[in-house]
């Protein structure tokens, strides 16, 4: 199963396998739309190289979820989030990549 959505610069990102589907927060009632992290982030990041975009956005009060896409070809796959990454994941983002949101 494979879904497109377009984040906040119109670049069109193809979710694959879970991502296309709701993602259920263990131990919680909270579920999460992938394609919300993607069309409204709280954050954006982009490698320098360009190959990597990464969402980020908080859900509630006490989640967030990191969604990234990676470019193959002439467009951007994204097959993997993560939920509630540690902090220091986040700093490394800002040390490491280009904030463009």
């Amino acid at each position: 199963m494979t879904k497109t959505v377009y984040d906040p610069f119109g670049t069109a990102i193809v979710l694959v396998n879970s991502l296309a589907q709701i993602i259920v927060v263990p131990e919680s009632t909270v579920c999460i739309d992938a394609t919300e992290v993607i069309m409204k982030p709280v954050m954006m990041f982009e490698t320098k190289d360009g190959v990597e975009k990464i969402y980020v956005r908080t859900v509630d009060w006490d989640n967030l979820v990191l969604v990234s896409a990676k470019k193959a070809g002439e467009n951007f796959i994204s097959d993997n989030y993560l939920l509630n990454p540690p902090i220091e994941h986040i700093f490394e983002l800002m040390k490491s990549c280009r904030q463009i949101k």
